[in-house]
């Protein structure tokens, strides 16, 4: 399968622009009602950690991608 740089490139933003807009407090919360200690912030930074991995494995000049 062969990965779009700008999809990638533009669901990172995504990512950065969600973690930015929301509050330290909501991001401290539990991702989950089952007693998890993985927060909501621990999970976008799981997202973001990927994704940048992912662009950084599928770009061609392999320069990382610097986070926003």
């Amino acid at each position: 399968m062969e990965i779009n740089q700008n999809d990638l490139s533009s669901a990172m933003c995504d990512m950065y622009d969600i973690r930015n807009a929301l509050s330290d407090r909501i991001k401290a919360k539990p991702k989950d009602n089952e007693g998890t200690e993985c927060t909501i912030g621990d999970c976008i930074e799981d997202v973001i950690y990927f994704l940048e991995g992912l662009y950084n494995e599928t770009n061609s000049e392999g320069s990382e991608y610097e986070n926003l």
